[in-house]
């Protein structure tokens, strides 16, 4: 469940955003957690050009850990609240033009994050 919310909260959707059933933490041969979504999370990631979510889970007895991130390999702008450049400072507004900057060049050059896309419910792997 920590991965799930944790998918879930990159969508920004929060946990009443989307139904547990929409995200699934699927595990590849190598024991590698990958992400799978459906309905309304495959949407919002598609909206948000996200074509990887990468998890990553930990545990210890009763308490599991877990943070995810979406990678984009499209578009040249990075999403944040929509409230969060109002609060952001001077060095934090030159900071996030000089990161925008750099992504706007590496997709121009075509560097960047290559990896496998967001997954829907066509995909191959284990079930729900």
């Amino acid at each position: 469940w920590a991965a799930k919310e944790a998918v879930s909260k990159v969508l920004g959707l929060g946990v009443r955003g989307v139904g547990w059933r929409e995200i699934e933490i699927v595990r590849l041969p190598t024991g590698q957690p990958t992400v799978r979504l459906h309905d309304r999370a495959l949407r919002r990631a598609q909206q948000l050009g996200m074509t990887r979510i990468a998890v990553s889970i930990s545990h210890e007895r009763d308490y599991a850990v877990a943070i995810a991130f979406g990678i984009r390999t499209e578009g040249g702008s990075f999403v944040f609240p929509m409230d969060m450049e109002a609060r952001m400072d001077d060095r934090e507004r030159s900071i996030l033009a000089r990161m925008e900057r750099m992504r706007a060049q590496e997709l121009a050059t075509g560097a960047g994050w290559t990896g496998s896309p967001v997954e829907g419910p066509d995909s191959e792997g284990e079930g729900r």
